[in-house]
């Protein structure tokens, strides 16, 4: 009803997930110098919503359109054109795979704000899409390209040119190499949190240049499976080693005790580690990581370990949040006895899929 937000100060409007097409002029006009969020995700907006959006939201800083699939490239533009886009700071655009290159070239003349760019899981985008949509972002600090399968090189080079850019995430991008992450890197030397998530193309020399970034607070690497044990050695002599709060090595399967030795010995900061699916860690690598003072979660699901690492992990006072599914050494004793050493400051126990994991534990 038009006459719902008349007389409210909305800062935030979230209307996902809701079957319309056309908001009323009037309900928007209502809100138009208040609002600054505004959630339209999984709906059926046309390239009209947008227009009446751009003509009405003077005040708008953060707006998702994601999973919507009826607007163009057309309304877009409309929006680009509007009141407020220069004010705007965050868009999401996730899964919108109808949108061309002309609605990328309006979204960087539009919104020259822009800091926070989500376009994951648009498997269509080209890397001409990513050079029109960054080339005016002169704020840009969040990009997230995640399962952008078509991207190459050439796109991320590009996106270098931001030299403002803070967070990187990448997915199943299989055609980017070494080659553009060494650019990426060298030219935004700020980025604190990096995602390179099954890069089939990423290799252990990657890791060499992210040691070099200073302010390298979260590092995914997960599923790249051409990382091993020298990979880490790179980022463990790195200048990174000191701020590093978060490492996650999920299915990284060339990783061995090595790597844990390395880890224990130098990121004295970290607060969480996920070693998820590394085959190759052991019971005895879980002693490397003892000196860690920070660490306070561990993911070890998927591991041969048993529960002599339950054991070595009861001597850690700071642990508060463990994950060890589907790890068929575990037994109801190691986890009791487990529990029993850290008390109260385990405050939460992923212990799913564990086969020798019996009722006698729950009684």
């Amino acid at each position: 009803p038009s006459d719902s937000f008349r007389n409210t100060k909305l800062e935030t409007l979230d209307l996902s997930h809701n079957e319309f097409q056309v908001m009323p002029n009037s309900a928007l006009s209502d809100v138009s110098e208040s609002l600054r969020y505004l959630n339209l995700s999984h709906t059926s907006i046309t390239d009209n919503c947008l227009k009446e959006i751009a003509k009405n939201c003077n005040s708008l800083r953060k707006l998702n359109i994601s999973n919507c699939s009826k607007f163009t490239d057309r309304g877009l533009h409309s929006l680009a054109m509007g009141k407020g886009s220069k004010k705007l700071i965050y868009l999401d655009m996730s899964r919108c795979p109808q949108i061309t290159i002309q609605g990328y070239y309006s979204i960087a003349k539009g919104f020259p704000s822009l800091e926070t760019f989500i376009l994951a899981m648009n498997y269509t985008i080209t890397d001409q899409a990513i050079i029109q949509a960054v080339q005016k972002l002169t704020n840009l600090q969040v990009m997230d390209l995640q399962k952008c399968i078509d991207l190459t090189d050439q796109s991320i080079k590009f996106l270098a040119e931001c030299r403002t850019l803070r967070k990187i995430s990448l997915d199943q991008t299989f055609k980017i190499s070494d080659a553009a992450f060494k650019t990426l890197i060298k030219y935004c030397p700020d980025l604190t949190d990096v995602k390179i998530i099954d890069c089939a193309r990423v290799s252990d020399n990657t890791m060499k240049h992210l040691a070099g970034l200073e302010n390298l607070v979260n590092l995914s690497v997960a599923d790249c499976s051409r990382l091993s044990d020298a990979g880490v050695r790179n980022l463990s002599e790195g200048s990174s080693i000191g701020v590093i709060r978060s490492l996650d090595f999920t299915n990284v399967n060339k990783l061995t005790d090595i790597s844990l030795y390395r880890i224990g010995k130098t990121i004295m900061n970290i607060r969480r580690l996920s070693l998820a699916y590394c085959e190759n860690i052991t019971d005895s690598g879980i002693e490397y990581l003892l000196p860690l003072v920070h660490l306070n979660e561990i993911d070890l699901s998927g591991t041969t370990i048993s529960d002599e690492t339950l054991a070595k992990l009861g001597k850690m006072n700071t642990l508060n949040h463990l994950t060890i599914q589907e790890c068929p050494y575990i037994t109801d004793t190691g986890v009791g006895k487990l529990c029993a050493r850290l008390k109260d400051k385990l405050k939460s126990l992923d212990i799913s899929h564990c086969k020798e994991i019996t009722d006698i534990l729950t009684n």
